[in-house]
């Protein structure tokens, strides 16, 4: 089962590979039923920390997910 960070990741990696940017925070949270953008806040800084993304303080839509070769991604599910 995938946890809610990995649903995040997954959801931001496939947002910006099919619109060529990444999606707001209210688009991360209704596609993974958080409701609350603190909680959404909450787990892209879990991800910042864990180097899985980026983000640029101040900026709408500056979240990129960090690409890795599956077998190294401990976030793929196959």
């Amino acid at each position: 089962m995938q946890t809610t960070r990995h649903l995040v990741l997954n959801h931001i990696r496939a947002y910006t590979r099919t619109k060529g940017y990444a999606p707001s925070l209210r688009e991360i949270g209704d596609a993974v039923g958080l409701s609350s953008l603190s909680s959404v806040s909450h787990q892209l800084d879990a991800l910042e920390r864990e180097g899985s993304i980026h983000r640029t303080r101040g900026r709408n839509r500056s979240i990129v997910a960090k690409e890795v070769n599956r077998g190294q991604d401990p976030h793929h599910q196959t």
